[in-house]
């Protein structure tokens, strides 16, 4: 309860800045001002909205609560940022006008400014941000280890993580993201956790999707917090049924030749459930 509470003083305390930022700037009538609000108020629920219409009958409201909103939550997180950010360098420099004597332009000295520099810049790194989630780029990591036997001498290890598969997935998505998988040529695939991130019931041609990877010596998961955010059972669920084996304080001998070794993530399991388990690890250094 606390949490929700603090998440609501400071989401909507951002939304609240919105509007006066605004309705500073601009003389709005009233009727503007109460739509203003009104749309302000919405998106401060959307969030909340998308995970309560997350159900079967309703899934439709969800998806579109969940794509209003969080994309909104991005947008207004960076316009914020950039706000603060431009008015304290507006007003340094107003300072240093003052100091030196120096005027600033009015194009610059005025609310609207800040408000265009900003809204310019949050649009820049929203554009950014979504050709950077578009197009993952892969970095190779090699590692060097004499345990490792002659045969097969070399092992590709794949991972993937914070796929956040849910309300915003798409079919064409997923099977682009299978598709660069499958071009790696895994010889094991590993998910370091949130593959999913709402009800998890409604996500089942997601997982036969994710199905399709395929990884030589086996497809291994570990639970991330989101996986408990739509029904943990539910979320094990769907990573099984994508084809991984989820290991949850537990460790594995693949093919003879590595140990992996999976633990929850603390809102999943306690730390010290996840400690007592390690001890059990045949970990050999």
């Amino acid at each position: 309860m606390m949490f929700i509470l603090a998440v609501l003083l400071i989401y909507g305390g951002m939304h609240g800045y919105v509007y006066l930022v605004l309705t500073h700037a601009y003389p709005l009538p009233l009727e503007w001002r109460a739509a203003l609000g009104a749309w302000l108020a919405l998106m401060v629920a959307a969030p909340f909205l998308a995970h309560l219409f997350d159900r079967p009958r309703t899934r439709g409201v969800a998806r579109l609560a969940a794509r209003l909103g969080y994309t909104w939550m991005g947008l207004l997180f960076l316009f914020v940022c950039w706000h603060l950010a431009v008015a304290l360098g507006l007003a340094a420099l107003r300072v240093l006008g003052i100091a030196s004597g120096w005027t600033m332009p009015g194009a610059l000295d005025s609310a609207r400014a800040g408000i265009a520099i900003a809204a310019t810049a949050t649009l820049l790194c929203a554009v950014y941000g979504l050709v950077e989630a578009w197009c993952p780029r892969v970095r190779r990591v090699l590692l060097s280890t004499a345990k490792l036997s002659a045969n097969p001498g070399r092992i590709r290890i794949v991972q993937i993580s914070d796929v956040h598969v849910g309300l915003m997935s798409s079919a064409y998505r997923i099977r682009r993201l299978v598709r660069q998988l499958n071009t790696l040529a895994p010889d094991i695939l590993v998910s370091t956790g949130d593959l999913v991130d709402s009800a998890a019931d409604g996500l089942a041609p997601f997982a036969d999707q994710l199905a399709q990877a395929s990884a030589r010596l086996g497809k291994f998961a570990v639970i991330g917090n989101h996986e408990c955010y739509g029904g943990l059972e539910a979320a094990l669920s769907f990573t099984r049924r994508a084809g991984f084996t989820v290991l949850r304080g537990t460790a594995v001998t693949v093919a003879g030749l590595i140990e992996v070794t999976g633990v929850d993530d603390p809102a999943a399991s306690p730390p010290d459930e996840d400690e007592e388990r390690a001890q059990s690890f045949p970990i050999q250094r």
